[in-house]
């Protein structure tokens, strides 16, 4: 093949392309992955191999192709507009009432299209059907299968939470809608119906096992454990038969958050150390925290950080902010002079001091309350609030949940780490809170 020739069908892909996006966007809906990834396939067929006349679309010595992934049609329909079996125009017609071009093709309707699919794995048969006939009847017909090989592609995130994707092997069971029919999709593309039901464009819903959510869900290793002494391979663990799933209410009450999941890019180029303390290096950003101001720590005095938001035991949402401060293992001033030197870090090894925040108005956490009666909802001795306090005002540490050093060794993996939050070693009496001052460093303790 030559450069010029390759070129060509390089175009011919590209419009194919446009062709599919042209008709999905129009639509609405539709399978624009799977058809993009045959654009070349089809180029190459129907502009350089197949014998096909878009003039005479049933003439008895054309080439055969069955697209046995019938939903990747959009792109057998751009294909054959590119080819001349009908206007280009017609793409946008694509699943519309009246149109030809619905989301399966159709041999009994759509020009140049020689067998109707949609079914998974049928096509494979149909053509092997006709390459047989057509090779008893002694006819020099070429037969061209283009199936689905059901392996993962590159994921991609969209704007729909309920869009789905399968990692490795597996289908989604779906149900055709009045009907007990069971079949099976790799396509992930759902949304809920005003029925609350999840359904694909097509209108089958999808279905899945009940998971009992009386049981607390332990993960060890990618897998469950439900208190039993071995775990499944499953990450959750279901009952029952398949069946429709359907939201019981359109209001989803928020559960309390009892876990986050943090990934972080931290470097070690000598320039993330931002917050430093001759005294205490390994706190500097604890120390720098003031929950009285606004902000309690500026965007200059921190490396990096991040935030997500949780929920606590009543509903609110609450923003949690992590910062990080790379922590160098010695200072110098401009004389030379050291201000401070960690001493016993292996060489090559790096650490970060952590700080796991809250806004601290949201802080709403007291201390220092003494025989609290249940009966009367009262105390003895009235609590101090982190925050606002109507005595004391606001405390330094409003906000702050943990604080903490992280070490890495001279691969970059996590060696080591320190966690303090407040009074985590106090024990006091019944009725009682914990009673020693939060702005004290040593009433954080591990």
């Amino acid at each position: 093949m030559t450069n010029a020739e390759k070129l060509t069908l390089k175009k011919h892909a590209c419009h194919i392309r446009m062709g599919v996006i042209e008709g999905t966007h129009s639509a609405g809906c539709g399978h624009p992955g799977g058809s993009l990834s045959i654009a070349d396939v089809l180029s190459y067929l129907y502009f350089k191999e197949l014998n096909v006349d878009p003039a005479q679309p049933k003439m008895a010595n054309r080439d055969r192709l069955v697209l046995s992934k019938g939903h990747a049609a959009p792109a057998l329909y751009a294909a054959l507009a590119e080819r001349g079996f009908f206007p280009v125009e017609e793409l946008k017609t694509l699943r519309k009432i009246g149109s030809r071009l619905q989301g399966h093709p159709n041999m009994n309707s759509v020009p140049g299209v020689d067998m109707s699919t949609g079914s998974l794995g049928q096509g494979i048969s149909a053509a092997c059907g006709m390459a047989l006939g057509a090779k008893h009847a002694g006819s020099a017909v070429n037969v061209y299968a283009i199936l689905g090989d059901y392996s993962t592609g590159s994921f991609e995130s969209t704007n729909s939470v309920t869009d789905l994707a399968i990692d490795g092997n597996g289908f989604f069971q779906v149900r055709k809608t009045n009907s007990k029919e069971k079949y099976y999709t790799r396509a992930g593309d759902f949304y809920f119906n005003n029925d609350r039901e999840l359904q694909n464009p097509e209108g089958y819903l999808l279905q899945g096992w009940k998971v009992n959510n009386e049981k607390k869900l332990t993960f060890n290793s990618g897998s469950t454990n439900l208190g039993t002494a071995s775990s499944s391979e499953s990450a959750y663990v279901g009952s029952g038969t398949p069946t429709d799933i359907v939201l019981d209410s359109w209001n989803i009450l928020p559960q309390q958050t009892t876990n986050v999941t943090f990934t972080m890019g931290l470097t070690n180029d000598g320039t993330g150390d931002r917050t430093t303390s001759e005294t205490s290096p390994m706190t500097a950003l604890f120390d720098l925290w003031n929950g009285a101001s606004e902000p309690p720590l500026a965007d200059t005095a921190y490396a990096t950080q991040s935030s997500i938001d949780v929920y606590d035991e009543g509903g609110a949402t609450h923003t949690l902010t992590v910062y990080y401060d790379q922590v160098d293992t010695s200072k110098t001033d401009s004389n030379g002079n050291t201000l401070y030197s960690i001493e016993g870090l292996p060489a090559g090894y790096s650490m970060y001091e952590s700080l796991v925040t809250v806004p601290p108005s949201e802080d709403r956490r007291s201390y220092g309350g003494q025989d609290y009666d249940p009966a009367t909802n009262t105390w003895g001795t009235e609590p101090t609030s982190f925050y606002d306090d109507p005595v004391k005002g606001t405390n330094k540490n409003a906000g702050v949940l943990m604080s903490g050093v992280m070490i890495f060794d001279a691969s970059g993996q996590l060696v080591n780490q320190t966690a303090y939050s407040y009074g985590a070693t106090e024990t006091p009496d019944a009725n009682d809170q914990v009673s020693v001052d939060p702005s004290d460093k040593k009433s954080w303790q591990p």
